[in-house]
């Protein structure tokens, strides 16, 4: 006869199932759940008054069995039966101290297989160790507010388990927005001469790989288009400055007329590469594109590389001269890329006057190994 306190269960997976077999047990109730055409039986609280009840129960729902027998009159129908059952499981659970002993299964049970020894000394070990958990000392603490408390972290559990489902799916998502976005870029390469139409990449294409510290589309367009073949070394270097000059200049922008000849140049070139873009369904403000190449250190550069002084550039601009000096350094990089891209397509001429530019640019207190002078 189970006598302890048992969790609510469901008896409507088994109750009609001839298959399962179903044992009546007098169990302690909550008087609440007994009765009415639910089928959901609970257990009475610690300090509740209970109503003993016969319960159909399936045998899966049985953990332990006693070793201890009471007497039960045949008929439990009649509630003075049942509360005469009642007080004798309540008699000796007093009488062990709430501890009723189990039958032993080796000498009550005469179970004998070869492993059972093994696997009883398993069990027993992790008996021990939930007797001893956080976990028990909890549930004996929180009482009925562990049910909250487990409820809530079931209900956790399922949020984490939808979280994942939904990362997976932003994953797949992204995945298929990457792959869109791989395609128009394709068909970005493909317009401007790139790649060919059967994705081999072209001259172009091999060119701009070779750079990395700018836009690889607008300047490659202007190194394959000869626009620089015209202009001296100090005007690239000066009209370079735009793709590595990253700082809004407040200074109203006045240039000499061979500077502003190349600004616009690039402008267009810019202007040509944004409309592709933008043709072929890439998010693109075409505007605001080409006001990303910043002329404001162009007239300080070309001023640099045509000779004078580091004083002299400063006086001529509001730049601070860590803006300076560190825009001159990463065009001495930009222009060792476009020698590496002008030697792989073998054009010498582009490729001198880039090391030109360089030579005029690399000088004086701005590539000194330390700046503590």
């Amino acid at each position: 006869m189970l006598s302890q306190l048992f969790s609510a269960f469901d008896l409507s997976p088994f109750m009609f199932d001839g298959k399962r077999y179903i044992v009546d047990v007098l169990l302690n109730c909550d008087p609440t759940t007994l009765g009415g055409a639910s089928l959901r039986v609970g257990p009475r609280e610690p300090k509740q008054a209970g109503e003993w009840a016969v319960i159909p129960c399936s045998l899966k729902m049985f953990e332990r069995i006693s070793a201890v027998r009471v007497y039960i009159p045949k008929d439990l129908k009649l509630k003075d039966n049942r509360l005469a059952v009642g007080k004798s499981v309540t008699e000796v659970e007093k009488r062990f101290s709430q501890v009723v002993p189990e039958l032993d299964p080796k000498e009550d049970q005469s179970i004998n297989e070869e492993n059972f020894s093994t696997l009883l000394r398993k069990l027993e070990t992790v008996e021990d160790k939930l007797s001893s958990s956080s976990l028990k000392n909890s549930i004996e603490a929180e009482g009925k507010d562990f049910e909250r408390m487990l409820k809530l972290y079931k209900e956790r559990e399922q949020i984490e388990e939808d979280l994942k489902a939904t990362k997976r799916m932003v994953k797949l998502a992204r995945g298929h927005i990457m792959k869109d976005e791989l395609k128009r870029m394709k068909r970005v390469l493909r317009r401007a001469g790139f790649i060919s139409h059967g994705d081999v990449v072209e001259m172009k294409g091999r060119t701009a790989c070779e750079i990395n510290t700018a836009d690889e589309l607008v300047i490659t367009e202007l190194m394959l288009g000869g626009n620089f073949n015209e202009m001296a070394p100090e005007v690239v270097v000066a009209l370079l400055s735009c793709f590595v000059f990253d700082e809004r200049s407040d200074e109203s922008l006045v240039l000499q007329p061979q500077l502003q000849k190349a600004l616009n140049l690039l402008r267009e070139v810019a202007t040509r590469i944004g409309v592709i873009t933008q043709e072929c369904k890439i998010p693109l403000d075409i505007e605001e594109y080409v006001q990303s190449f910043e002329p404001g250190a162009m007239r300080v550069m070309y001023e640099w590389a045509s000779g004078k002084s580091f004083v002299e550039v400063c006086k001529m601009t509001t730049m601070f001269e860590g803006s300076i000096i560190r825009c001159m350094r990463r065009l001495e990089e930009l222009l060792l890329q476009l020698r590496a891209a002008a030697k792989s397509i073998g054009n010498t001429e582009l490729q001198e006057k880039f090391e030109a530019g360089s030579e005029k640019l690399k000088r004086g207190v701005a590539f000194q190994a330390s700046l503590y002078l």
